[in-house]
């Protein structure tokens, strides 16, 4: 290809120097000329014409790289893929787990491109094509829409600086990784309700119980309240215990209850007669609240304690209780607290 190259940019050259151009014409005594000096191979008039249009505007030292051939400067031609195959590809890879191998996708595509006719190259052209692919286009194929968005979103930085301790407080529950025995001899998983002020990450009070309840939690913001002072706004998400009537009731906004009850009758919660005002996160940003942080730093440390062996249900939503092998010298060890018995651990 270089030599090639070389020579064509050679009598180029020769050409031009002569004084010829597209827009002159190239005269059958310098076409001869050019054949005397460089052979007959690749020499007639319309070879000559095609260089001299090629190396139009072109400055000498850069006739050959001009003069290169077509495949070998892009490539050889792309391999044709069906629309159909690159479509039923796609598809099989979205529907498929995210570790899904790539190979065997293309296995499964060749299989049906045989029967239905389709143009499907091999595996190397294919895996070509895909890495072309942009990586948002190939997250979204992966792992879904919402979590490539997720994957390709800057994280912000939370900036508290202006924020005054019991401006801001963030309310989350979270389920333990350990049954209890609230004393009716069922095993549950006891669930954390915590309140945390924004500007300090200081957990404000927390409660243990049976599920994440509105009873529970307007319990606990009147508990906060009396010890630390009532805070001016409560953030929060839109589960049924936090936006329902009992602790949201009045508010302007809320995700939950609404247009429920009878005309005129709008059921007042806990915050409205406190006057702290509410804000709900967005569905599914979990993110955004500071509780969600303090859970995940207190999981660990907390429910893997060896205090509750034979109670740790692993860290799986649905996870079965583990052997029940604690002695009662165990559970002497978790004394009733002075308004309400803590859970003993089974």
């Amino acid at each position: 290809m270089q030599a090639i190259a070389l020579r064509k940019a050679e009598i180029a050259r020769f050409l031009v120097k002569a004084g010829a151009g597209t827009a002159f014409g190239l005269s059958a005594s310098l076409a001869q000329a050019v054949r005397q000096q460089f052979g007959a191979e690749g020499t007639d008039r319309m070879t000559l014409r095609r260089i001299l249009r090629t190396v139009e505007g072109v400055d000498p030292v850069n006739f050959a790289p001009a003069l290169m051939p077509d495949f070998s400067r892009g490539g050889r031609p792309q391999d044709k893929v069906s629309t159909e195959a690159w479509s039923f590809f796609m598809t099989t890879i979205r529907d498929a787990g995210p570790q899904f191998p790539l190979k065997q996708a293309w296995r499964d595509v060749r299989d049906v491109a045989r029967k239905r006719g389709w143009q499907w190259p091999a595996y190397r052209t294919v895996l070509r094509r895909w890495d072309d692919l942009p990586e948002a286009q190939k997250l979204v194929a992966r792992f879904g829409r919402d979590a490539a968005t997720s994957r390709l979103t800057m994280p912000i930085k939370r900036d508290k600086t202006t924020l005054k301790s019991l401006e801001v407080v963030s309310l989350d529950g979270r389920t333990q990784d350990f049954w209890v025995d609230f004393g009716d001899g069922k095993p549950v998983r006891p669930v954390m309700l915590a309140l945390v002020d924004t500007a300090s990450n200081f957990v404000l009070g927390y409660e243990i119980a049976q599920s994440e309840n509105a009873v529970a939690t307007a319990r606990l913001i009147r508990k906060v309240c009396q010890e630390h002072g009532i805070f001016d706004r409560l953030y929060t998400d839109n589960g049924s215990a936090f936006a329902g009537h009992l602790v949201a009731g009045g508010a302007k906004f809320k995700w939950r209850g609404k247009g429920r009850g009878q005309p005129g009758v709008k059921p007042l919660g806990v915050c409205f007669h406190l006057g702290i005002d509410l804000t709900f996160a967005i569905p599914k940003n979990t993110r955004a609240k500071i509780a969600k942080r303090t859970f995940a730093a207190l999981s660990r440390v907390i429910d893997d304690r060896p205090e509750f062996k034979g109670a740790h249900a692993g860290h799986a939503p649905g996870a079965v209780p583990g052997r029940l092998c604690c002695t009662k010298e165990l559970m002497a060890g978790f004394p009733p607290s002075p308004d309400r018995s803590i859970p003993r651990p089974l």
